[in-house]
């Protein structure tokens, strides 16, 4: 028998905090992404905490880390990305994001999270593909001639895999919206047949085109059914 390895829950800063654009104050689900480096080999992901402060319109984010200090660390930088912060449904405003930790005074980041006001009863505008998979490749169809450098836009695809669940469903289109925070959103829409819809789960693959798209590090969000987003951290 072992006895457990104590550790310390230490706060740690991101790097980088992911913000997709669309919501407004009918989605049930409102998230972000951060990434960010751990210190060394003895510090662990922990839990994301937040809290949101709705008269003010403020979202605090404090990111948690496991540290073992009884270990023999390595000092080297370990990348993370965290699973969607899932801040639930907000009211319609501009909120600010505020990174919080007790070694340091608290930081606001410079980009705000808008919630736009609903028109619609509905949760979503449009009906989504039931996506859990989405990868990114180059565009080999779409490229120009002439060859491309380090530092010009290339094309690229996304891939989405996932189920539709009844034999009405079919894919209709995706929109894609490349915002100029390096958010790249993917809305994959289905159509629904009228009548009877009996259930039928099926696999699908999808190819979506981005088009040309400047180097750098993305995030990709798909928008799903289920209301939970698929979400990847790429390098273009």
């Amino acid at each position: 028998m072992f006895d457990a390895i104590q550790h310390a829950l230490v706060d740690i800063v991101p790097n980088k905090i992911f913000v997709p654009q669309g919501y407004d104050n009918n989605d049930p689900r409102i998230e972000l992404v951060l990434e960010g480096e751990l210190p060394g080999t003895c510090h662990k992901l922990g839990p994301t905490l937040h809290r949101v402060d709705h008269s003010k319109q403020k979202v605090f984010i404090r990111q948690k880390a496991y540290f073992y200090p009884g270990e023999w660390c390595m000092n080297v930088p370990i990348y993370y990305k965290t699973a969607p912060i899932d801040l639930g449904q907000l009211g319609a405003g501009n909120y600010t994001i505020v990174f919080e930790s007790a070694e340091q005074a608290p930081v606001t980041y410079a980009e705000h999270l808008p919630v736009a006001e609903s028109d619609s009863p509905r949760p979503d505008d449009y009906f989504y593909a039931s996506v859990t998979n989405v990868r990114v490749v180059a565009d080999s169809a779409s490229e120009p001639e002439e060859v491309a450098t380090a530092t010009t836009a290339r094309a690229y695809k996304a891939i989405l895999k996932g189920r539709h669940e009844a034999v009405c469903t079919r894919f209709d289109t995706a929109l894609v919206r490349i915002q100029p925070n390096r958010v790249i959103e993917i809305l994959p829409i289905v159509e629904l047949g009228k009548g009877r819809c009996p259930d039928s789960e099926r696999d699908f693959s999808i190819e979506v085109k981005l088009g040309a798209v400047a180097p750098g590090r993305y995030l990709i969000h798909v928008r799903s059914l289920s209301g939970q987003s698929v979400n990847e951290v790429v390098d273009f």
